[in-house]
């Protein structure tokens, strides 16, 4: 007859690994991936500056979301003249969010996330919400401003914070990008989001490659040596272009926060000319006439 003793000892080592067992079960249950897109689509809405047509347009916009994003789930937009009318064309689990209304011609960000998957956690479903706003110019200049939409997984309940951003253009205005990322930093600092949470900032940094005291500088690198400074660890990557202009640029970014595990960072093809065009979206003409002058940028976390 078997000594007592490890009779015990084997009955409280099955149970041991049975707990185990239930944990690994319960903490894989918990984990799900995240797709998070940013994509300036030039002067969607105002046929002044970019002349297709709305509604033939909206035709291509909305089926390269639906077929080449189809697995993003919350979208950072930039240059959106009309929000309203934008959100039409999305698929209908996607909601919209932007910020206080600055009249018909302004270059809006906006927002948009899978209602079947996340929420607000400001309970507040209008579209123009000042209290979404982070003010990083003087009212008088009213430049574009950051769009902050915290949003909660249904399923985990993990919180990602995402501040959606288009930093002034043009290449001498380094000094005002500066002022407004110090701006947003800080505005960011003031936050104090729990280390638990993600923050994502997205969006058209409109960052340039710049000599400063007769070396070359990223705007990009000054942002995130600026972010270090302040407590931030974001991770971005910072070699690949992602406009269609004559001389390609490195404008938009993903700047990912996270305890968590990033699986994914990648520019779409389009932006990659050394490639052989796939299929119409791929082609940079016909991307830049239906499209935008912009590719998206898309990261897959796991939380």
């Amino acid at each position: 007859m078997p000594d007592k003793k490890y009779v015990y000892l084997f009955i409280i080592k099955a149970l041991v690994l049975i707990n185990f067992s239930f944990v690994a079960i319960a903490e894989s249950a918990e984990k799900e991936n995240i797709e998070i897109t940013t994509m300036n689509i030039a002067w969607y809405g105002n046929t002044k500056f970019h002349t297709k047509n709305v509604d033939e347009r909206d035709l291509f916009i909305k089926d390269f979301i639906d077929n080449e994003l189809e697995s993003t789930e919350i979208f950072l937009f930039q240059e959106i003249t009309k929000p309203e009318r934008f959100e039409q064309i999305l698929n209908d689990k996607f909601k919209c969010a932007a910020y206080d209304f600055r009249g018909n011609a302004h270059q809006y960000v906006v927002t948009c996330f899978d209602t079947t998957k996340y929420t607000f956690t400001d309970n507040n479903d209008e579209l123009f919400s000042p209290d979404r706003t982070l003010y990083i110019s003087d009212s008088k200049d009213r430049l574009r401003d950051v769009l902050y939409v915290s949003l909660k997984s249904k399923k985990t309940g993990h919180i990602v914070n995402t501040f959606n951003l288009h930093l002034k253009a043009g290449i001498d205005e380094a000094a005002l990008r500066k002022e407004q990322s110090m701006m947003l930093l800080k505005e960011l600092k003031n936050k104090k989001i729990p280390a638990n949470q993600t923050i994502v900032l997205g969006g058209d940094f409109n960052s340039y490659i710049r000599n400063i005291d007769g070396e070359r500088f990223s705007e990009i690198d000054l942002f995130l040596d600026l972010s270090d400074d302040i407590g931030f660890d974001f991770y971005t990557e910072k070699d690949k272009p992602t406009t269609l202009a004559l001389t390609q640029k490195i404008f938009d970014f993903l700047m990912i926060d996270t305890k968590n595990k990033i699986l994914d960072y990648f520019i779409h093809p389009i932006c990659d000319k050394t490639k052989k065009p796939k299929s119409q979206y791929e082609d940079s003409e016909f991307f830049k006439e239906n499209i935008s002058d912009h590719c998206p940028v898309t990261s897959i976390l796991s939380i």
